[in-house]
């Protein structure tokens, strides 16, 4: 597993990766820079989704999530960018009033 940042390096890695193993493939992957990932324990019936907990990731995004330590409660998220994600996904994250 490599991070590149250039083209020229990630075509240097490809050929090194297929040289190593023609016959497997080789997963490109993107991640954002300076974001935070978060895991979501949630419950929903088709109409309303309630939050359990929101966890923190506090590796960089892209680690995997067995791999990592987490932080409960959050410190990087706010109630609006859980309220506009749940919208957009058909349900309410956090109860009204």
């Amino acid at each position: 597993m490599a991070i590149v940042y250039d083209g020229s390096r990630l075509e240097e890695y490809v050929r090194e990766a297929v040289k190593a193993s023609p016959e497997h493939p080789i997963l490109v992957d993107r991640f954002l820079e300076d974001a935070f990932e978060v895991d979501v324990d949630a419950l929903g019936d088709g109409e309303r989704v309630v939050i359990g907990g929101i966890l923190q990731h506090i590796e960089e995004a892209g680690i995997h999530s067995g791999d990592s330590a987490m932080v409960l409660p959050t410190t990087r998220s706010r109630r609006r960018t859980w309220r506009r994600s749940a919208a957009t996904r058909g349900g309410s994250a956090w109860p009204s009033g």
